[in-house]
């Protein structure tokens, strides 16, 4: 199974509808607090699924989870590894 793509803007991390994700999924990397699901009314731009969930602010995922199981990529477009990824994601949990 392919790794599905955690993306960033420069706050947190992003989990987009058009990348894989649902709600189910995302909760089952998240240690604590709640989601917000942005649908962007959903809107598309050039086709491509703009709705995506965040981790409202107190929120925290499993980073080893998402390192192991996901791709993770810099809000400049990026993919980061290994070490690399996990302190990027640890420093975007709230």
């Amino acid at each position: 199974m392919e790794k599905l793509v955690v993306r960033s803007s420069h706050l947190a991390l992003r989990f987009y509808r058009r990348d894989g994700w649902t709600q189910d999924l995302v909760e089952s990397l998240k240690i604590k607090g709640d989601l917000v699901f942005h649908d962007a009314n959903l809107v598309t731009v050039d086709g491509h699924d703009l709705a995506y969930w965040v981790g409202r602010v107190g929120s925290s995922f499993d980073i080893d989870k998402l390192v192991d199981h996901c791709r993770v990529q810099h809000y400049d477009r990026l993919f980061l590894e290994g070490d690399e990824a996990r302190t990027y994601v640890a420093d975007m949990n709230w």
